[in-house]
């Protein structure tokens, strides 16, 4: 319940007692019986001054008394009462002399009692004891003795009517009494009294609210649909979800519902039945608008947040390691901030405002601890990411003037400035309009009094500010239309066109509007691994008499320092997928694995490797150079590590990979020569990856499509490559961590020669005669019926088929391997198969080897999407 005072300008016309001196030369008139104090007094002759008229006392009087009304039903009638009293005493003529009847002191008493609280706040001066300036008491005990002596009694109650007129607030006030009144009820009561302002009450002129609810209706409205593309695009349309995508998605969703609870405002009166009450949280969907308002507002400024600190760390090519647990926590700090309020009930509407939120007209903190500190938190961090993007970018352009990219990042720096401005002035707002809350009020006491004495219709309330208020509606209805900053038209070029589900549910719609040109990445994909790679038995001839080891996936270089060696790594890749991001995440998951496969599981340093197409056009070379590069650097940042240089060149064909580094001591990784015989053979992925590339590239090939499309369809070809490309892009790194732990004694990983081909070198590498023999081959769903209808074209089964980042081929003891696989299904959600058994060998160790047999058992990997 809250109150203002407009008392103190309307009840210095309370009970305005004339304290002139006698008049003598006044006269006896008959009251006029449509006067106001007419049912009020039972005489008819009352004293007029000389000075006055009869019709010039009746306008103040009803001026006076239609300010009573912004008291209590029993205030009013005792004031009345006694005003009337006192400004038509009643007339006595004594001597021929025409005097008055003051009123009685206990009537003024009476009046005192009944008017209190008004008297003590707003009149103190005021008593029943006060003498004229001729010495007479304005409220004499009995009498009154006039210079004449003459003695004139006191009018007393004997001299007024009993009259019971039905209560009125002066308008636009609206009476309510305490029995009509609901508990915790939101009314803006007159200071005091019973009276209280409508609702609602229209602080601005009605063009201004036209104009007000206009452009809200309009900007959310855009916002809307701007949002609604962004979670279709990033959530239906994507294939995968990056974390600055999700992170997008939880601004949308925020956003989404800011949206929600404007539309409650439109569609739901901020009133309820009474006259005068606003709405609380108890009155159904105010509670909802309060919560879903509290949830939109404080979760946009933080998801922007946290969108822009995902940008710094691109910048210093970080990971956000805690990533998945930051988002529980913030989005269960949001939530929680929505469920306090209710609980504590503090959901309302308000003067001046058109929804439902936090009620802090009675100056609690609940507002400021809520939302608004929070908020300032998130717009420091912003503020800090501001400076240092700027800084950032007027650096970069000295060193490089490239106005591509130099446009780029002032693209963000302009709408961060936006954003940063916009919570800002919604942050200060609140504090601004409390701060000029009191000359609100006095104007709206002012306009009051105006309505009192010439009508409501005749009078104009003007609170200033109105373009304050519209910039606030303005600011909050943008944080919407911001999101067109994450519109990069390039990305959703490549998203609509690589869309499973898009080819799926709308393939036509797809194939006419969607699909991108293969020369963009598609035509650059691999033709055949034999025709890509060196065959392996080539290529260790070529590399006879270089050194040591050099049939490793690693070179192993000893230092200076005792027991301290650098393991060293490179690899580079042609495109095999048609997503540029995507083959950046397969070419560094790729680098990587030959690291893994000694067991470490942490690479100190990593350089790109990188050649743009010059045989693509300048638009398509930077777009899918960049996504390269931005797949491969996020995948740096999930492994830990980061990129610190690299080569490039430009070359007919797109290249890209890296050389990758840890340097550890000589007890901290795993040499592959240790294979015993009882050993089993653990794969981590399965087999079929170069099957399903081309797999994939015959849908656009009609001639080859058709070899294949009675056993197969366009919707099963783009899930498996999909799921193919997952396990492509998945890290073998929880491989190599549990290597240490379950004993592992030699590994490789599976890529370009096939599972026979690398095995088979593995062998050679081991200190003991040995021979592997492969008798299980797991083959991603979908590519055995492939290879067979291809009469097994791909040699896949006799192991020869080329893999890409491939998984790890482990050598470990039988009752490690169950538990290792468990392990490993645990925390990567991907199975891994005991594949093949090492035994022991009569032949030389030079002859060591690696067979498959005639029949190995072929599994089939299920598709799911756990990566």
């Amino acid at each position: 319940m809250i109150k203002f005072n407009i008392l103190c300008i309307i009840f210095l016309y309370f009970i305005s007692i004339q304290v002139n001196a006698f008049d003598y030369n006044g006269t006896c008139e008959v009251l006029n019986t449509s006067s106001l104090c007419s049912p009020f007094l039972n005489y008819t002759s009352i004293y007029i001054p000389s000075n006055q008229t009869q019709s010039e006392i009746e306008d103040m009087l009803y001026t006076t008394v239609q300010f009573f009304k912004a008291t209590t039903p029993e205030c009013l009638s005792s004031a009345t009462a006694l005003y009337c009293l006192n400004t038509f005493k009643p007339c006595v003529v004594v001597n021929n002399t025409n005097l008055a009847r003051y009123p009685c002191r206990s009537i003024c008493e009476n009046t005192v009692i009944n008017c209190k609280t008004f008297i003590e706040n707003y009149l103190p001066s005021f008593s029943c004891t006060r003498i004229d300036p001729d010495g007479f008491p304005t409220f004499p005990i009995n009498s009154t003795t006039y210079q004449g002596n003459e003695t004139v009694t006191c009018s007393n109650e004997n001299y007024l009517n009993m009259v019971n007129e039905p209560f009125e607030c002066i308008k636009p006030l609206v009476y309510v009494n305490e029995s009509q009144r609901v508990e915790n009820g939101i009314y803006y009561f007159v200071e005091d009294s019973d009276c209280a302002l409508g609702c609602p009450f229209k602080i601005y002129q009605d063009y201004e609210y036209r104009v007000l609810d206009g452009f809200k209706i309009t900007l959310y409205t855009i916002s809307f649909f701007l949002i609604v593309i962004l979670i279709f695009t990033y959530s239906v349309v994507s294939n995968t979800i990056a974390e600055r995508m999700e992170l997008i998605l939880f601004y949308c969703i925020c956003e989404l519902l800011l949206i929600l609870s404007f539309l409650f405002e439109v569609n739901s009166n901020q009133c309820t039945d009474d006259l005068a009450r606003y709405k609380g949280q108890s009155d159904g969907i105010c509670g909802l608008n309060g919560f879903v308002f509290q949830i939109g507002a404080l979760g946009c400024i933080i998801w922007f947040t946290m969108i822009y600190i995902d940008f710094y760390l691109t910048i210093k090519m970080k990971k956000n390691e805690y990533f998945r647990l930051s988002k529980y926590i913030l989005w269960a700090f949001i939530l929680i901030t929505a469920i306090i309020p209710t609980i504590g009930k503090k959901y309302t509407s308000s003067l001046g405002t058109s929804g439902c939120w936090i009620n802090s007209d009675d100056n609690s903190a609940w507002q400021l601890v809520l939302l608004f500190i929070p908020m300032w938190i998130s717009l420091t961090l912003m503020l800090i990411l501001l400076s240092y993007l700027i800084y950032k970018t007027l650096a970069m352009y000295r060193v490089s003037p490239n106005r591509k990219a130099l446009y780029f990042n002032l693209r963000t720096v302009v709408f961060m400035i936006i954003v940063v401005f916009e919570f800002t002035f919604l942050s200060m707002y609140k504090f601004y309009m409390e701060s000029k809350e009191d000359e609100y009020f006095n104007i709206v006491s002012d306009w009051m009094k105006c309505a009192a004495v010439n009508g409501e219709q005749n009078c104009t309330l003007k609170i200033p500010d109105f373009p304050i208020r519209f910039l606030n509606a303005l600011c909050l209805a943008m944080v919407g239309i911001v999101s067109v900053q994450f519109y990069d038209i390039t990305l959703f070029k490549q998203l609509y066109s690589d869309s499973l589900f898009l080819r799926k549910y709308f393939p036509k719609l797809h194939h006419k509007y969607f699909e991108i040109e293969t020369s963009e990445m598609g035509s650059y994909s691999f033709k055949s691994s034999k025709r890509c790679k060196i065959p392996q038995k080539e290529l260790l001839s070529l590399l006879e008499g270089i050194g040591d080891g050099i049939g490793f996936d690693c070179s192993i270089t000893p230092t200076k320092f005792p027991d301290i060696v650098q393991i060293s790594t490179t690899d580079f890749f042609f495109p095999n997928v048609d997503d540029p991001y995507i083959q950046g995440k397969i070419a560094c998951a790729n680098v990587l694995s030959d690291l893994y496969s000694f067991g470490i599981d942490d690479c100190d340093n990593m350089l790109m490797l990188l050649a743009a197409s010059i045989d693509m056009t300048p638009e398509q070379r930077s777009w899918s150079t960049r996504k390269m590069i931005e797949g491969f650097n996020d995948q740096c940042k999930i492994a830990g590590t980061k990129v610190t240089g690299g080569q490039t060149v430009k070359n007919p064909w797109p290249i890209i990979g890296g050389v990758a580094t840890s340097i550890l001591k000589t007890s901290d990784f795993i040499k592959p020569v240790n294979a015993q015989p009882g050993d089993v053979l653990v794969l981590t992925k399965p087999l079929g990856t170069q099957i399903c590339a081309n797999y994939h590239q015959w849908l656009g090939i009609p001639e080859k499509w058709a070899r294949i499309d009675s056993i197969t369809t366009r919707e099963e070809c783009e899930v498996v490559f999909q799921f193919a490309m997952n396990s492509m892009a998945r890290l073998n790194r929880t491989g190599a961590r549990l290597m240490r732990k379950y004993q592992a004694h030699a590994a490789t990983d599976v890529t370009g020669f096939g599972i026979l081909g690398h095995s088979t070198n593995l062998a050679k590498n081991q200190l003991l005669p040995v021979k592997f023999e492969i008798h299980t081959l797991p083959i991603i769903k979908g590519v055995k019926k492939i290879e067979e209808k291809l009469n097994l074209f791909y040699n896949l089964y006799k192991g020869t088929s080329a893999e890409t980042s491939g998984g790890l081929l482990i050598a470990m003891p039988p009752d490690q391997a169950e538990l290792f696989i468990k392990e490993i299904q645990e925390i990567d959600k991907q199975p891994a198969w005991i594949v093949g058994k090492v035994l022991a060998s009569d032949l030389p160790q030079s002859e060591n080897t690696s067979i498959i047999l005639e029949n190995p058992n072929i599994i089939e990997a299920e598709w799911n999407s756990n990566f």
